[in-house]
């Protein structure tokens, strides 16, 4: 849910060497077919951390500024991949003109990301940052198929208008019925996710020669160091004595759970199911977070939102069975 849950990505996509050789893409009929328990576990454990990443963005967002809060969860994710990747002797160092697409990626997935999906989802609400994260897969797959990645083809194109037309939904919604602050934290969120897809297909190069891991910790790590000059005089005037608990709570959860251990489940179970069926199941973390947040505040999603989500959903499953070369990542919310 970046932004905040890691990468979607199309049925036969490959997330890194270490999912190359992973089974190919499951019978969308029966997703489950020959599944162990030990294969589920883990997926379902991605899900649920997934699901309450929006919500713990909101409450992290309430003391605590944006790119403030990105820099420091980021900076945790890069220094823990560091350390786990030299430890295993699998750590790599990035050459020549790979070093400029490192600092591009890291500029796009920490201060612009990172800026977009904290201020976004304090100026609407955890729901609307998932929904929009959840067309990721759709955006994926367009910038692919522009760039030749992957072939053109009227399930795309069906694709595409189904994940757009949901999305107009939402946005009409909240532009007429809502406050106009709500209005343009749903902008920001489509931005972050907008944002994200350009990340999970700018970094497929740098993926193909060095491993998603590698990647991850090194723009981790520089969009985190570009960040730090800026982010600085804030820290130091911030009181941090006014942080609440939640906030705190909520940095912690977005660090560890989601940076950690949800980037490690993840990465495991590409390793060893379908793409697809990891994708299926990162998917059902948006409508988890729709659930929690009504829960939390005792109020239904309206009608527009849950037809705009359809559609979106709609538009999700059209890509995820669109079987030509892929070009895209792992999608779990940036």
């Amino acid at each position: 849910m970046a932004g905040e849950q890691l990468p979607p990505i199309s049925a036969n996509a490959t997330s890194a060497p270490v999912a190359a050789a992973a089974p190919s893409a499951v019978d969308p009929l029966h997703p489950l077919r020959g599944v162990r328990l030990t294969d589920i576990l883990p997926l379902v454990m991605i899900a649920l951390i997934s699901s309450i990443t929006p919500i713990a963005i909101r409450a992290a967002g309430k003391s605590i500024p944006p790119v403030l809060g990105g820099t420091v969860r980021f900076s945790f994710a890069g220094l823990a991949l560091l350390a786990a990747l030299h430890l295993r002797g699998r750590l790599r160092k990035i050459w020549g003109r790979d070093l400029l697409g490192i600092f591009a990626l890291g500029i796009l997935i920490v201060p612009i990301n990172q800026f977009a999906i904290w201020q976004g989802t304090a100026w609407a609400n955890a729901s609307h940052s998932a929904i929009m994260y959840a067309s990721t897969p759709v955006v994926v797959t367009l910038v692919s198929c522009f760039i030749g990645w992957e072939k053109f083809s009227s399930r795309v194109f069906i694709a595409a208008l189904l994940a757009m037309f949901g999305v107009a939904v939402i946005l009409l919604q909240t532009g007429l019925r809502l406050s106009p602050t709500f209005f343009k934290g749903d902008l920001l969120l489509l931005g972050a996710a907008l944002s994200w897809a350009l990340y999970l297909v700018g970094s497929k190069p740098l993926t193909r020669r060095y491993g998603s891991l590698n990647v991850q910790c090194w723009t981790f790590l520089t969009g985190a160091a570009v960040c730090v000059p800026f982010v600085l005089p804030g820290a130091v005037q911030l009181h941090w004595g006014a942080v609440t608990n939640a906030s705190w709570m909520g940095l912690a959860y977005l660090s560890i759970m989601v940076s950690g251990v949800n980037y490690f489940l993840f990465n495991f179970s590409l390793a060893r199911q379908p793409p697809s069926r990891v994708t299926i199941f990162s998917n059902a973390a948006y409508p988890l977070t729709v659930l929690w947040e009504s829960l939390l505040q005792g109020e239904a999603p309206g009608l527009w939102f849950l037809g705009g989500a359809a559609m979106i959903f709609s538009g999700v499953f059209f890509t995820l069975f669109h079987r030509t070369p892929a070009a895209g990542q792992s999608h779990l919310h940036g």
